[in-house]
């Protein structure tokens, strides 16, 4: 589970009930405070969730707060907590929510098909 820079805060994206493994952004020079960048092994096609919990050691428990979820630095779903439900096991999100004709649908996180051994063209240089 990832240990964001926020004490008492962690999070883990989730397929089929488990973990994935995260890995370090070795290039991230320049993160902003309290952000932490991580990357996991895409499954293709596969379904995923996002998971967070937060402890009594969150610093900022006496008040409602704004969960903004970024994928692919897009933003996808905002989210208010209110103070009463910080302390629940575990929250989840699986999917973005729309509203279409007064109805709302929920459009579930799934990760694209993986290609390999395509070359992808940038700048004259070939990165295979």
């Amino acid at each position: 589970m990832a240990i964001t820079s926020v004490p008492g805060l962690e999070t883990n994206i989730v397929v089929n009930g488990k973990e994935l493994q995260e890995y370090d952004d070795d290039e991230d020079e320049a993160a902003k405070p309290n952000t932490v960048t991580k990357y996991v092994e895409a499954i293709s096609n596969a379904t995923f969730e996002i998971r967070w919990s937060i402890s009594s050691l969150f610093p900022h428990s006496t008040h409602d707060i704004q969960v903004s979820v970024y994928l692919d630095g897009n933003l996808i779903e905002e989210i208010i907590l209110l103070q009463d439900t910080f302390f629940r096991p575990v929250h989840t999100l699986s999917g973005a929510s729309t509203s279409e004709g007064g109805r709302w649908f929920e459009h579930k996180f799934c990760f694209s098909e993986i290609c390999t051994g395509m070359a992808i063209y940038y700048s004259r240089s070939i990165f295979i």
